[in-house]
């Protein structure tokens, strides 16, 4: 074969495209682009070319030649096949981002929902304001000087110990079923930096707040203030360890802030617990605000059950300890030592899966108008009749009318009975937006409207006592009683549901704005939240007709 054939008409060799060092070795086309070919560009590949390469040979040549015939003839016999295969990926891609997003443009009861905030007439810059105050927010100002050495008293430690173990420990068991004898070896020798002593300087931290009769009075007197900075100053001996203990402690440091109502510093510490380790704690704050999204729950319906695993709980090994002038009262709680499984934290996991689709009771009739599915929302509260009926004994919502509050396991029991109500608002509350839009309401779709209303009331009196008993919760929990009372405020004054609007909902209401006045000084985005309801239930709420 001459070679003659193959030169262009100005006698100069036509060389075919350099192939990067990805194309060389997979033995795949390339077509030299820089600085990327096409083949790596759509597949991500890394692509780079060897400098000064030798000059192709005659093969390389002739390969060149015929895939550009190739190409040619392509293209004279499917001219429009390349647009056509963009044009499908492009709508692939979209009916997987709607799949992904069914909900696009329907009002969700969160504050980051831009369709829920143009509903209430609320400015669309208010979940931006809500973060950067914040953001901006300090705890504590830190001395100019280090912190002094920590002096650990061991009967006040236990005492901090036994009050982690009842009101942290119970929602969030993440430490080690020894850490008992852990615990007590760092607080027997001086405090050096390093991860075990961070991580015994936060639960005495923790446990000194878990002791304060509320978070205002918390924050007032900081009494865990020497515990909490000394933690801090060891951050960099966390981040620096790649260690399960150094993610303990990021984690119980975000609990920390979680205590303290401030919801963005407990994300960002998750967040960086997360990048060490592709697994951390469900956390409802993106529920509603605008932070980075882990992804974790795209995983969800992959992700199989955890089994049971051992875990730390406070045993009765130690004697009793003098606590208060003549009285002395044993410091182990008995609380701790009730049953020790994770049956809470598997209904809390179901629970976490339906409130994912909680408000799915709908079908979309055009890009923005949405039709209430009474036939979704039967199969809704099948579900959750179904995680019911399978709660044990001790985290049963059902109670005897004279007790108000049920003594088994009372806090996990009341949050789950809160979260419960907040799902059954969630179904019913379709029904209600399409008849504020479409002004009027059919006997049918007023009898789902009094179950949003009836499941508010109940909801209200549930978080009332969640608030006081779920310290770790406490931002998420007045969160969802703002939204909440601003959808049912929203419904009241509208004219075609005043019908279903009894004295009870506007008595939870004035209720969910009593809660509020425990939290302005706690927390700025806490307080604009009770501001705008309180400000909005005086004007606008009225009686039933």
């Amino acid at each position: 074969m001459s070679l003659k054939r193959h030169l262009p008409r100005n006698g100069q060799r036509h060389r075919s495209p350099l192939a990067c060092n990805t194309c060389r070795e997979r033995r795949t086309k390339c077509d030299g682009q820089r600085p990327k070919c096409s083949f790596c560009m759509h597949r991500s590949k890394d692509c780079f070319y060897e400098g000064n390469p030798d000059p192709p040979s005659l093969s390389a040549i002739e390969l060149s030649r015929i895939w550009k015939q190739l190409d040619h003839i392509t293209r004279l016999i499917e001219p429009r096949a390349y647009e056509r295969a963009c044009l499908i990926k492009e709508q692939l891609q979209g009916d997987l981002f709607d799949d992904q997003d069914p909900l696009t443009g329907f009002p969700i009861m969160t504050i980051k929902n831009q369709s829920f905030l143009a509903l209430l007439k609320l400015d669309q810059s208010l979940p931006a304001r809500l973060e950067q105050m914040e953001r901006s927010r300090q705890l504590y100002h830190s001395p100019p000087c280090s912190v002094p050495a920590v002096m650990i008293d061991f009967s006040q430690a236990l005492e901090f110990l036994n009050a982690f173990a009842e009101h942290i420990h119970i929602w969030y068991p993440i430490l080690d079923a020894d850490y008992m004898d852990e615990f007590l070896q760092a607080i027997s020798t001086p405090l050096q930096p390093s991860v075990d002593s961070c991580l015994a300087l936060l639960v005495l931290a923790i446990g000194t707040l878990a002791r304060q009769e509320s978070i205002a009075h918390a924050q007032k007197k900081l009494p865990e203030i020497i515990y909490i900075q000394a933690a801090e100053d060891m951050l960099p001996c966390l981040l620096a360890d790649s260690s399960t203990r150094s993610i303990q402690c990021l984690l119980l440091l975000s609990v920390y802030y979680l205590c303290h109502a401030q919801p963005c510093r407990a994300h960002d510490l998750v967040a960086i617990a997360s990048h060490k380790i592709q697994d951390s704690l469900i956390n409802e704050i993106t529920v509603q605000l605008n932070l980075v999204d882990s992804g974790i729950w795209s995983m969800d319906s992959v992700t199989t059950v955890p089994v049971s695993y051992e875990t730390w709980i406070w045993h009765p090994s130690l004697p009793p300890v003098r606590a208060t002038g003549d009285e002395t009262e044993s410091i182990i709680h008995e609380q701790a030592l009730r049953h020790h499984d994770l049956s809470y934290f598997m209904a809390e996991i179901a629970m976490r899966k339906m409130l994912q689709r909680c408000t799915s009771s709908f079908q979309r009739l055009s890009q923005a108008k949405f039709s209430y599915a009474p036939v979704i929302a039967a199969e809704l509260e099948r579900q959750l009749q179904e995680w019911y009926d399978l709660l044990p004994d001790e985290l049963s919502l059902r109670r005897d009318n004279s007790v108000p509050i049920p003594p088994s396991g009372s806090a996990q029991a009341e949050f789950l009975h809160t979260q419960c109500y907040a799902f059954k608002v969630s179904i019913y509350w379709p029904a209600v937006y399409q008849a504020m839009v479409a002004g009027e309401a059919s006997d049918d779709l007023l009898l789902h409207c009094r179950g949003f209303f009836d499941s508010y009331i109940e909801f209200i009196a549930s978080a009332a006592v969640s608030v006081s008993i779920c310290k770790p919760n406490i931002w998420t929990l007045y969160a969802s009683v703002f939204t909440i009372s601003m959808a049912a405020l929203t419904a009241s004054v509208a004219p075609c549901l005043l019908s279903a609007v009894s004295s009870r909902v506007l008595q939870s209401l004035e209720k969910a704005v009593q809660l509020f006045g425990s939290v302005t000084e706690v927390s700025p985005s806490l307080a604009i939240m009770g501001t705008i309801l309180k400000e909005r239930t005086f004007h606008q709420a009225s009686p039933p007709s």
